[in-house]
């Protein structure tokens, strides 16, 4: 083979290469997610309730704006996102479809807040008990977490 040869099949590899990564930027990053959970934990379910809450800390590296769609845990039949709103003089828990997390910013949910939710649960995971949660993000990615159960004092049982 001459070195014209080799020089042009190179060429033609490069130049599909960086077409490749042109066209299709996310290629590249597909398997890394810029978004970061953690201080999850979930208050200890009352007694005599169904369900109970979560709460997280959601950092967003990128400079691409991402939002959660959804969220599943093998300790409740139903989870959901909810957000906590005024209405009138009543805060009310509204289901969410998403919750978004701005680009380079961090999203707390918190009490009163965003947060998630957990209805039916199938354990009852006392204060200290480590429940698994996966979260999925607009773009397909999964953020595997452990949320620490607490208990909450203060709060009537």
């Amino acid at each position: 083979m001459t070195f014209a040869i080799r020089s042009t099949r190179a060429f033609i590899a490069v130049v599909t290469l960086v077409g490749l990564f042109t066209l299709c930027p996310h290629a590249a990053v597909a398997q890394t997610t810029a978004v970061v959970a953690h201080d999850a934990w979930m208050r200890e379910p009352m007694p005599n309730r169904g369900e109970t809450a979560i709460f997280v800390v959601l950092e967003n590296t990128s400079a691409e704006a991402r939002s959660v769609v959804g969220v599943s845990t093998t300790v409740a039949e139903k989870s959901e996102l909810h957000n906590m709103v005024m209405d009138g003089s009543m805060m009310k828990m509204t289901p969410v479809k998403a919750i978004e997390l701005k680009a380079g910013s961090k999203t707390e949910l918190r009490p009163g807040s965003y947060h998630i939710m957990l209805f039916g649960l199938k354990e009852r995971p006392a204060a200290g008990a480590s429940v698994p949660v996966t979260l999925t993000l607009d773009n397909g990615q999964s953020i595997a977490l452990t949320a620490v159960v607490r208990k909450v004092e203060g709060m009537r049982r």
